[in-house]
């Protein structure tokens, strides 16, 4: 688990800066165009470290037996959505075609989250396990009865499960997962503004809270 660290936000987008440059080809124009001004501090937003990912996915396949929560800890890491949007996902929202999910989000803000192949996997054999359409026309993970979608409330006993599973995963909440996805994808060269946009945050100084450099 990378954990908090604070630190000045300026030098923190030199270190972006200069790993936009080296690693990620960007000019250092355009690599401080993407940063922007960063003033003042901030905390490393706490998120799972490659090993740990693989630890986590493990944990979820051993102990989560529902179907619809099983399911939910495996896309949560995959896409960046809060456990709030991925509870209640809908059917019209999921964009086979264009490879995007269209997420809800605070304040009603409405955004595009692009998916991977693996992503549909999952919620494909996720469809074929639990017929989720059989028991909601809207809800992706509907309760085993009723016509509701699934609770947080539900997926946050789950998680202790799997915290109580493996001490490796103390510190494991569905944030850390959404940190996960982010600092993967500013890992892997995805602009800062890009991901502002995928994680509908408003501003960029957050986007920088989540390099671990």
């Amino acid at each position: 688990m990378r954990r908090k660290n604070p630190q000045n936000l300026t030098s923190r987008s030199e270190r972006v800066i200069q790993h936009l440059v080296r690693k990620c080809g960007m000019s250092e124009h355009a690599a401080r165009e993407a940063v922007g001004k960063q003033k003042g501090e901030g905390s490393d937003r706490p998120a799972l470290t490659p090993d740990g990912l693989a630890i986590y996915e493990k944990a979820v396949k051993r102990v989560i037996r529902m179907a619809p929560y099983r399911a939910i800890f495996l896309l949560l890491p995959r896409t960046g959505l809060r456990i709030g949007e991925m509870v209640t996902m809908t059917w019209d929202r999921l964009d086979r075609a264009r490879g995007v999910w269209i997420v809800v989000g605070k304040n009603s803000d409405v955004r595009e989250v692009p998916v991977t192949r693996d992503t549909w996997k999952i919620l494909d054999q996720y469809c074929a396990e639990y017929n989720p359409k059989s028991r909601s026309p809207h809800w992706v993970f509907p309760r085993w009865k009723g016509p509701d979608h699934v609770s947080t409330s539900r997926a946050g006993s789950a998680m202790r499960a799997l915290r109580h599973d493996d001490k490796r995963l103390e510190a494991l909440t569905p944030h850390v997962l959404r940190h996960t996805f982010a600092t993967q994808k500013l890992h892997e060269c995805a602009s800062p503004e890009e991901l502002r946009r995928v994680m509908g945050h408003r501003g960029k100084a957050v986007a920088m809270l989540y390099y671990h450099l």
